[in-house]
């Protein structure tokens, strides 16, 4: 007989989305251009020239985007707010008609019985501010912090849970460096660890911007991704695992200065003259103590020893199981964000702000959503999870990655992640077979 794994007493169950995947209302009430307005409308940026005008209409359907995580049995959402939607601009003055959609959506939650967790970006840039170099420039992260004291001065009376900054190792080498992401730039590495380090920058100031403004108790955390698992576990393989979490670009770059004060020796070695210009100030406010971190698990790097005293990846193995995206399904990265995380970062709380997986969908004749690879993949997520728990670590709950199909990025519309099918023309939501593995999960708060 399997065992069960159960979950702690208040575990927080939760869905996660972002504001430019399901809001749609793009040039509605006063909202201002984001960076992904202008790049999903320039021909060949997004698969089949897709773009999220649209998506799932959440800005009228927020209703339904509650009712649907209420059904589910789920205790909390997070959610992001645009940047453009509230001040057009990118600073000064405020869209009062934006605000007003956002006190809509977090009093809909709360009447029914969920809590908000609030990201204050999660990648929507103001095209006003990428006019002015965007992420390049310091004086982004400056604007940053403006916006985000206006966000915890109105909604901190009912906001308890924050996030500055989704996934910036993302959107800085995706929309910077690669070109395949919002703006579609393709800089220098000096450039993009400039941005990298203003992203850092901006995070710090949100963090402020909580401490000093919020009207009740609350705690912040980033939401960040790309975590590696080592190859072993022997001494060789763990040295390098955690040598890559202290100067690589997608791991040590970013949370080592946060959650330890400063940049790691062996990342500016390995930057070099491409290392970011920045002051004493700067890390200070960086390493501002954050409440927990957030971990995006989907896959990472496998890391082993390369015989040198430095680390290399290695593939994973030929028949591993791979999603529709053609990424692995990797459980054992979900054991190791958490633990590896929790010694190396000195964090005493920890949530995972996204999980999940790409399979093609198909209604059969019963009218019902049968994704059973998707249920799995999730069944072998949280099983990796609650084995870490059960060792220690300090996991205070878990967002699936996503309510409801969606516009994916420069993937569009082809791969679908939610666990509830959006119809686009109609808005309807409708549970996937996931939906109610998580209805039934979350309902016994364990996994049988």
């Amino acid at each position: 007989m399997a065992k069960t794994m159960k979950f702690p007493k208040g575990f927080v169950w939760g869905a996660a989305t972002a504001a430019y995947q399901n809001e749609g209302g793009w040039k509605a009430d006063g909202k201002g251009p984001s960076i992904w307005d202008t790049f999903s409308h320039i021909p060949g940026k997004t698969f089949n020239n897709d773009n999220g005008d649209i998506s799932c209409d959440s800005y009228h359907h927020y209703k339904d985007d509650v009712a649907a995580m209420k059904w589910a049995g789920m205790n909390a959402y997070r959610f992001s707010i645009s940047w453009p939607r509230v001040m057009p601009a990118g600073r000064g003055r405020v869209n009062a008609k934006g605000l007003a959609y956002y006190d809509r959506l977090i009093d809909e939650c709360l009447k029914a019985g969920l809590e908000p967790f609030v990201t204050m970006y999660h990648w929507d840039l103001p095209q006003a501010l990428e006019n002015k170099g965007g992420w390049r420039k310091k004086a982004t992260a400056l604007a940053f912090h403006d916006y985000a004291v206006e966000l915890v001065k109105r909604y901190s009376d009912r906001v308890r849970n924050w996030m500055p900054i989704n996934e910036a190792p993302i959107f800085v080498h995706a929309g910077y460096k690669a070109g395949i992401h919002a703006p579609g730039a393709k800089e220098s590495w000096k450039v993009v660890n400039q941005c990298a380090h203003n992203s850092l920058l901006a995070h710090g100031l949100g963090v402020r911007a909580v401490r000093a403004y919020a009207k009740q108790k609350s705690e912040t955390g980033i939401a960040h991704p790309v975590f590696a698992s080592p190859a072993s576990r022997s001494a060789a393989d763990m040295k390098a695992v955690e040598l890559w979490y202290q100067s690589d670009f997608l791991g040590g770059q970013f949370l080592w200065p946060m959650c330890n004060g400063g940049y790691h020796k062996a990342f500016l070695k390995r930057a070099g003259k491409d290392a970011p210009d920045f002051t004493d100030e700067d890390m200070e406010v960086i390493a501002t103590k954050n409440d927990f971190l957030g971990v995006n698990v989907y896959f990472g790097p496998i890391i082993a020893a390369d015989g040198k005293g430095g680390y290399k990846e290695v593939p994973p193995p030929d028949d591993v199981q791979r999603t529709s995206m053609h990424w692995p399904v990797l459980p054992d990265c979900m054991y190791w964000a958490v633990k590896l995380s929790e010694k190396l970062f000195n964090v005493d709380k920890l949530y995972v702000t996204e999980n999940g997986a790409s399979f093609v969908d198909t209604i059969l004749h019963d009218g019902k959503i049968h994704d059973l690879e998707r249920v799995k993949f999730f069944r072998s997520y949280l099983r990796a999870l609650h084995r870490a728990m059960q060792e220690g670590a300090p996991v205070k709950g878990y967002f699936v990655w996503t309510l409801c199909d969606n516009f994916d990025w420069n993937s569009g519309y082809g791969d679908k992640l939610g666990i509830f099918y959006t119809d686009m023309v109609t808005g309807n939501r409708q549970p996937k077979e996931s939906a109610r593995f998580f209805r039934e999960t979350i309902k016994k708060n364990r996994l049988g």
